[in-house]
């Protein structure tokens, strides 16, 4: 009790920082932009390439983020001595062509025109980027531009502030989750686990006690061996679960790709099942790890088929439809006509190793759940006790910004 109220307490420690973190660096981003803006407005009539270089470089070198001044041909004009430190290089090239080495060599062709030309037409942009050094190591930017007239075209202002010990709070976050979530589930593992140790141990010694052959004690161990051995198995698989390399997948092909596993599953536990996909599906694809998506969907329609063994007429009905929820591009339903799951055992039924079923190991929800929050999607359930049970699984779309994946 004492470890996870003392997790509880960091996790609670780091998201204050965190967010204080994250308003401190919008706030000095856009206070910069604003600033400097003002600045160039004010000197625009002023020839800075040739009669004030040094009042301008005066004034940016006070400010504690690196600003990078680019003409309307994307040709450096001025860097304060901040840019100068962050990008590690102690001279920094007037006319040179700086951001095409300071961003990544597969953003070159599609962000970094795509920044340079929302900022011309919109007059500003401000986003997330990874940026690299004159030394070739690399580090995560919030990135905002202004754009203000300058000869015959348009130039740039870019202020560049290093998030890295943001992010690096966040994932310490993340870490802090898990751990906290691994501890939780450290109780659950010994309680699971010493049940069948205990009837091992003992039977074990009677076994020993006796010169006489008892078939019922090696039956007893082989059973309660083989139940830790396949608790094990799951609580194996749930913590070495590879990261997940999420893909463009056209919706029909999931259900083409999902079908021939889901009639195998019915074939073992003799159940019936429908498999439908909605006629009105979104031309937008999921962006999922389609070998993991299997993994989620075998765990839920297992589940479901070990219901066969109270009910003798099991259906099992699988369906794919259109999702109005945000960042989800459709909905796999799994439905039952088991007996369903009673409403005080609903909070429960994620957590690892809880079962109502004699003999399993309770990890399948668990599993299916990780591996769809893994995916930036979400897995749902709704029962009624007496009438059966339906999962959705929401499936994402692609989340990454338009400005990334295609020039506009």
């Amino acid at each position: 009790m004492y470890t996870r109220a003392a997790n509880s307490s960091q996790c609670h420690s780091q998201k204050n920082i965190l967010n204080a973190e994250s308003k401190q660096s919008l706030c000095t981003n856009n206070t910069i932009v604003i600033m400097i803006k003002s600045i160039m407005e004010e000197i625009s009539g002023l020839d800075l390439e040739n009669t004030h270089p040094a009042l301008v470089s005066h004034i940016l070198d006070a400010i504690n983020s690196a600003i990078l001044l680019m003409d309307h041909r994307d040709r450096l004009l001025l860097a304060n001595s901040r840019s100068r430190k962050m990008l590690g290089q102690e001279v920094l090239k007037q006319g040179e062509k700086i951001l095409e080495k300071i961003f990544m060599p597969e953003d070159r062709e599609i962000l970094l025109p795509n920044i340079l030309k929302i900022s011309r037409q919109q007059g500003e942009f401000e986003g997330e980027v990874m940026l690299r050094r004159f030394d070739s190591s690399t580090f995560i930017a919030m990135l905002a531009t202004s754009a203000w007239p300058w000869k015959d075209g348009q130039a740039v202002v870019i202020t560049i502030h290093d998030i890295s010990r943001l992010k690096g709070i966040e994932k310490l976050l993340r870490n802090s989750e898990r751990m906290a979530f691994l501890g939780g589930m450290l109780d659950d593992i010994s309680h699971q686990i010493r049940n069948p140790v205990l009837a091992i141990g003992g039977f074990s010694r009677r076994l020993a006690a006796t010169h006489q052959e008892k078939p019922q004690y090696l039956a007893a161990i082989t059973e309660e061996a083989s139940r830790l051995e396949e608790l094990l198995n799951s609580l194996t698989e749930f913590i070495r679960l590879p990261p997940q390399t999420p893909k463009h997948v056209p919706l029909i092909e999931i259900v083409t790709t999902l079908e021939p596993v889901l009639w195998e599953i019915a074939s073992e536990f003799d159940v019936g099942l429908d498999i439908h996909a909605d006629r009105n599906l979104p031309e937008e694809p999921a962006f999922i790890d389609m070998d993991a998506l299997q993994k989620a969907v075998q765990a839920v329609v297992t589940n479901s088929a070990e219901e066969s063994l109270y009910n003798d007429n099991l259906q099992i009905k699988v369906m794919l439809e259109s999702c109005q929820r945000p960042a989800m591009c459709a909905t796999l339903k799994i439905s039952d006509n088991g007996q369903g799951i009673r409403p005080q055992l609903l909070p429960r039924i994620f957590n690892p190793f809880f079962t109502t079923k004699t003999g399993h190991t309770g990890m399948g929800l668990t599993l299916a759940r990780r591996i769809m929050q893994e995916a930036q999607g979400m897995l749902e359930i709704h029962s009624t006790f007496g009438k059966g049970t339906t999962v959705s699984m929401h499936l994402p779309m692609d989340r990454r910004r338009e400005i990334r994946r295609m020039k506009l």
